[in-house]
């Protein structure tokens, strides 16, 4: 168990939802225990399972969900990053469209700056 981001992996839907039910109140315990504050109501489930699976925390019925954003990755209940992808990709577009409408009317070493920029602040994670 992570600190914040408990996991678990089992043998059928049942056992991995208990453990995971124990795991988060042994956490949130914890919380309690050292004066601090954890907001059940803000907490995900994500099942690799597309039946509709739910567990209880603290009187909070926290439903499973097809994809969530994890340490700014969103990635589904597949493990795939489809939807990350796609953003990012949607993101780019939209950014090199507005880019092509001004670079005309730039000086060649202006839309070289500008094209390095976009690059970077797009792709900063690669390297």
């Amino acid at each position: 168990m992570q600190m914040t981001t408990p996991y678990t992996v089992g043998n059928n839907i049942d056992e991995v939802l208990l453990t995971l039910e124990n795991d988060s109140m042994i956490l949130f315990d914890w919380f309690d225990y050292n004066q601090m504050k954890a907001n059940p109501d803000k907490c995900h489930l994500i099942c690799s399972t597309d039946e509709p699976v739910y567990i209880n925390i603290k009187n909070e019925k926290i439903s499973n969900s097809n994809y969530r954003k994890l340490l700014g990755v969103k990635f589904d209940n597949r493990l795939t990053f489809d939807k990350h992808v796609n953003d990012i990709c949607k993101t780019a577009g939209q950014k090199l469209n507005a880019l092509s409408r001004v670079t005309p009317y730039m000086e060649l070493s202006k839309r070289r700056v500008l094209v390095s920029a976009f690059f970077m602040s797009q792709f900063n994670y690669c390297s």
